[in-house]
This record gives C-alpha cells, sequence and structure tokens, in this order.
C-alpha cells in the first residue's frame, strides 16, 4: 500500500478528520451567492460532494480552487466551472468532469488513469506527481505536464494545438504519433527507455514494428515450443510402451516415424509444419491435400526490443543444440531408415544453428555496445547534484523544526506537512529518476528450493536511450505476413 492510499484510509476510516462537506457548508454560508470564485484557503479532508452548491443558490462558480490537503474525493461539479485547482491532495479517481472546464491542476495527488477525451474546452492540463498509468487526452489540450508518473504509452494522434510537453520521470514511457512540428517546448529528462514514435504525414513512408510483430512472433514461438514439447512426450511412451513389450527396435523406429500429432489449429492427427527460411517464419497445416485454414507467416528482419532478441536467441541455440544431441541419439540408436536419412537431418540442422550463431555473436555485440555511455553518465551527474542540493534543503527544514521544538516547546505541526510533501513531491521523484537512470535494467534472480528460494536483484546500466539501434538483418521491416490461428 502507498503513501497516498494509506493516508486515504485513514481519514475515511476516522469520521472525525472527515470533515470536507460540512467545512463546505460553513464556507457556503460566509459567501455571496453571486460569488465567481471559490477558494478554500485552509486544508480540508475526505469526500466533497458540490452538489449542495447549486442546491444554495451559487450558479456563477466558474473556478474552485484548493489548499494543499487531504481531499479523497470530488463529484457533482458545477457544471459552468471552467478552471479547477485540486494539486497535492488524496484524489486517486477523477472523473466527470463538467465539458466547460478550460485549466485543470490536479498535480501531486494518487491518480492511476485519467480520461479528459469528453473535455472540448480544455487547453492547460498538470497532472504532474501522480502515480498514472494511462492517460486519455482531449485533442484541444495545448499544455500537458505529466512528469514523474508511470506512463506506458502517450498517444498524441490529433493533439495539433499541442504546444507544451513535459514528460519527465515516465521511465517506460512510449510515445506514439509525435507531432513534431507543433510542439514547441518538449521535456523528457530521466525517461532511460523512452521511445518517440513521430507522426507518419504519408503513406508512402513505412510503418515500424508494432505490438502486432512482436505478439505475433512471440505467439509462433510457444505454439510452437508447445508442440515441440508434446510431440517429445508422446514418442517416449511410446517408446517406452514398446520398449516393455519388448519390441524390436525396428519396429518401434517405424511406429514413431509414422506417429502424426494433432495439427494445432484444426486437431486432425495430420501435423503442423513449422519452417524457418529466408527470416521468415511459417506454420501450415501438416495435411498436403486438403490442409485447414492455419496459416501464420511472418518476416523478422529484426526484432525492436534488443533484450528479448538476444533472450530469444540464447533460449532457441540452445534448443537446437538438444535437438542436435537427440538427433546424433536417434542415429546411434537406429531410428532412421538410412544413414543418409540421418546424415541429411543433422546437416540441416548444423546449418541452421550456425546461422543463428552468427546472428546471435552479431546481437551481442549491439547489446554491449549499450553500456555506459557519456550522456548518461552527465545526467547522473546533474541529478545527483539536484539531489545534494534538495537534501540540504529538507536538512534545513528538519533544523528549524527541531529548533522551534525546543523554543516553544513543541513542534509545528504544519512544518512537519511541508517537510513531508517537500519529501514526496520534489526529494523522492528525483531519487526515482537518478535510480532509473543508473539501472534501468533491473531483475529479480530467483534460485534455491521451493521452501527457500534465493532472490537476487540483478540491476544493469544500459544505454536505452540507444535502444532503438536497428538490428536489420535485411532490407526489409519485419512484419506479420499472414496470421491465422
Amino acid at each position: 500500500m502507498n503513501i497516498i492510499e494509506q493516508k486515504r484510509q485513514n481519514i475515511l476510516k476516522d469520521s472525525s478528520t472527515s470533515t470536507s462537506q460540512r467545512e463546505l457548508l460553513d464556507i457556503l454560508e460566509n459567501l455571496l451567492p453571486t460569488v465567481d470564485n471559490l477558494v478554500f484557503k485552509e486544508p480540508l479532508n475526505g469526500d466533497l460532494d458540490f452538489g449542495i452548491i447549486a442546491e444554495c443558490g451559487f450558479n456563477n462558480v466558474t473556478s474552485i480552487v484548493f489548499e494543499s490537503g487531504n481531499v479523497t474525493s470530488i463529484r457533482n461539479l458545477p457544471k459552468q466551472i471552467t478552471r479547477l485547482d485540486i494539486a497535492n491532495n488524496l484524489l486517486t479517481h477523477l472523473e466527470d468532469l463538467p465539458e466547460s472546464l478550460i485549466d485543470l491542476n490536479a498535480a501531486g495527488n494518487g491518480l492511476q488513469n485519467l480520461d479528459l477525451s469528453a473535455l472540448p474546452n480544455l487547453r492547460t492540463v498538470n497532472v504532474a506527481n501522480n502515480q498514472l498509468v494511462s492517460i486519455v487526452l482531449s485533442p484541444t489540450i495545448e499544455t500537458l505536464l505529466c512528469e514523474n508518473n508511470k506512463l506506458i504509452e502517450l498517444n498524441l494522434d490529433g493533439m495539433d494545438v499541442l504546444k507544451t510537453l513535459n514528460c519527465n520521470g515516465n521511465p517506460l514511457l512510449s510515445i506514439t504519433n509525435f507531432q513534431e512540428d507543433t510542439i514547441e517546448n518538449f521535456t523528457m529528462e530521466s525517461n532511460p527507455a523512452l521511445e518517440i514514435r513521430k507522426k507518419m504525414d504519408g503513406p508512402e513512408k513505412q510503418s515500424r514494428p508494432n505490438v502486432e510483430f512482436k505478439q505475433a512472433i512471440r505467439n509462433y514461438f510457444e505454439l510452437k515450443n508447445t508442440y515441440d514439447e508434446n510431440k517429445r512426450e508422446r514418442k517416449t511412451r511410446i517408446y517406452e510402451r514398446e520398449r516393455s513389450k519388448k519390441t524390436s527396435k525396428k519396429q518401434i523406429r517405424e511406429l514413431l516415424e509414422s506417429t502424426k500429432m494433432p495439427c494445432v489449429y484444426c486437431d486432425r492427427p495430420v501435423n503442423t509444419v513449422f519452417t524457418c527460411k529466408d527470416r521468415t517464419y511459417k506454420a501450415k497445416c501438416g495435411d498436403d491435400k486438403n490442409p485447414c485454414n492455419l496459416n501464420i507467416e511472418i518476416y523478422a528482419d529484426y526484432y525492436k526490443d534488443i533484450k528479448q532478441m538476444l533472450l530469444f536467441f540464447r533460449n532457441t541455440m540452445q534448443e537446437s543444440r538438444e535437438e542436435i544431441i537427440k538427433i546424433k541419439m536417434d542415429s546411434l540408436l537406429n531410428y532412421y531408415k538410412t544413414e543418409e536419412k540421418a546424415v541429411k537431418v543433422f546437416k540441416k540442422n548444423i546449418e541452421e544453428y550456425n546461422e543463428m550463431s552468427d546472428y546471435f555473436k552479431s546481437l551481442e555485440k549491439d547489446y554491449n555496445d549499450l553500456f555506459f555511455n557519456e550522456q548518461t553518465s552527465e545526467k547522473i551527474k546533474s541529478k545527483s547534484i539536484k539531489i545534494f542540493n534538495l537534501q540540504e534543503i529538507m536538512r534545513k527544514m528538519i533544523e528549524d523544526y527541531k529548533r522551534t521544538s525546543v523554543e516553544v516547546g513543541a513542534g509545528s505541526q504544519k512544518t512537519i506537512s511541508d517537510i513531508m510533501l517537500f519529501y514526496m513531491q520534489e526529494l523522492l521523484p528525483e531519487y526515482k529518476n537518478l535510480d532509473q537512470l543508473k539501472y534501468p535494467f533491473k531483475e529479480i534472480e530467483v534460485s534455491g528450493t521451493e521452501n527457500k528460494p534465493i532472490k537476487v536483484l540483478i540491476q544493469k546500466s544500459l544505454d536505452f536511450n540507444r535502444i532503438d539501434y536497428s538490428l536489420a538483418y535485411g532490407n526489409e521491416e519485419p512484419r506479420v505476413i499472414a496470421y491465422t490461428v
């Protein structure tokens, strides 16, 4: 449970601290119904229902501004408001915003998902320092500040009037349809894995590999691995069963060669044929005369994610080595009808392995080139200096609090809140950014036994600014040619 959620639960559990609605009524009692700017100068705690505003005749309110506090939710906002400033509170959801809204500031909350697509007048949005994983934008937005979140994708399609974009501190962010011609102020510091896909204006421009290609190639090998594993298990069962019957080796060999696996698509005992030629992976039904609709054809010239590609080739080479060993053993046990066929199968697998090995070496070199670059080192140095300065500011704030405690007898509760707020909004995001700059690659390596697992954190410094380096194996882009499965 994060800090925001813990605070929310504490506020909502204790009715004595959830005072927002009562305080709202008290404020309205001291205002004229003609007021247009509603400002809360003191922190509020708990849920807020603004339906009371219309009931009390406050029909001219166009701006609502909150002090930093503990507001956990807001609903029934006036339909005519153009400005909402509720920064540094405890919101986790922000829904049903009025269409009249022009300026939104919800920075420093705990928002995780936000949909602004239904706000046709929205111009300025500040949602920095939240926990946003996804955000859907209105095409009318001119300024978007979304730094220090957890955004994975930011789609700027149709954002023709967007001029200012700050997306610092979103480590896994991918920006699609980037409007290079219209965005004037773009800040993207501390995004080690940032990927930017520019908007393509003409049909003649090639599209880049997308998630469909990645998913298709992943599904292909999952399908093939499952099929091969089932085939291996079936043949092992047949072999052990026939050996127990004292069947001759020749008869066992003939039985194994005649065994048909169910097609992965139609389930008929006709096998599935998986092939790879000229970097094109195919899967088809094994029935030559009356094949089913199974049709997979994927051209994999290169794979965008170099780490996944390296892992994939390493695993595939291991499987290939095991297959070569198996072929040798089958040959020794005379499972092949003729020695010529055994040599042919062995030669084919060796050629595939050597081709894969050459490409793996090239890929491994590219991967190693991603370590330790000067640009990242400079960013780490700059970030470390900034953190040191922020630590000094916080240290002075703590010293002031301690001095006040000694002189007056009790420290200010507001001072403690200010210190915590400074840590959460200023220092903590910088710590996270520095950690991401130093170690953009992290994984947990598990060993030991199931009852006593040993977990080791692996952290590596990779230059993810160059993760888009072309791994072109040929001149064509990778693509899914056919995919019926």
